[in-house]
């Protein structure tokens, strides 16, 4: 939640307590805390800030996904007719993550998830970047503002996350040609694993 105030911590010279805003109910594997020394860079049409290391922030690695996020946002809030649930959306660099966790309010991403190089990337690069924040922020309405019953559903979170991440980047980028990856990435991946026998009974 956002920040409400800092204050001095009585009988400690220089020390400080930030005190936030009281959380929303949410599923215990949705919270996240994160203390770190990383350059923010904000939206400048809504309460949406990405994190990750100075020198990323500064070299631009951070500008492709501040552009993406606040349009996907208001993407899904238009398609669902649901407004974002919370005051803020924080996404985050945490190094060695593994692609993305949907912490509401708080994305955790894997850098290569997060931060595209506008020196060294390419379109699929870019691509990956686009998906998996959708991906992830498809996740603040599917897993999140409705959560599953037990652990045995949450394909559900996932399924309808990755359904909806293809409406949003195909709404952002056409030219990305979404759901042509879609078919080739994934459809086909299942198929492969549908036609082994040594993956299921048929």
């Amino acid at each position: 939640m956002p920040l409400k105030e800092t204050v001095p911590m009585e009988g400690r010279d220089g020390w400080f307590v930030d005190v936030y805003d009281t959380s929303v109910r949410m599923s215990p594997y949705l919270v996240a805390v994160a203390v770190t020394d990383y350059k923010p860079i904000k939206s400048a049409t809504d309460n949406t800030t990405v994190w990750a290391p100075k020198e990323d922030i500064d070299a631009g690695r951070g500008d492709y996904a501040i552009e993406i996020a606040p349009k996907i946002i208001k993407f899904y809030e238009e398609y669902f007719h649901v407004d974002y649930a919370l005051p803020k959306m924080d996404l985050m660099y945490e190094g060695h993550k593994g692609s993305a966790m949907e912490n509401w309010g708080l994305i955790l991403f894997d850098p290569r998830a997060l931060l595209f190089d506008p020196e060294t990337g390419n379109v699929d690069s870019k691509f990956q970047v686009l998906s998996v924040v959708a991906h992830e922020l498809g996740h603040q309405w599917f897993g999140n503002l409705v959560t599953m019953d037990w652990w045995s559903q949450t394909w559900l979170n996932g399924g309808f996350a990755a359904f909806v991440s293809y409406l949003a980047t195909d709404n952002l980028d056409p030219k990305m040609k979404s759901w042509a990856r879609m078919y080739v990435q994934e459809t086909q991946r299942v198929m492969m694993f549908d036609e082994n026998t040594a993956w299921n009974w048929a």
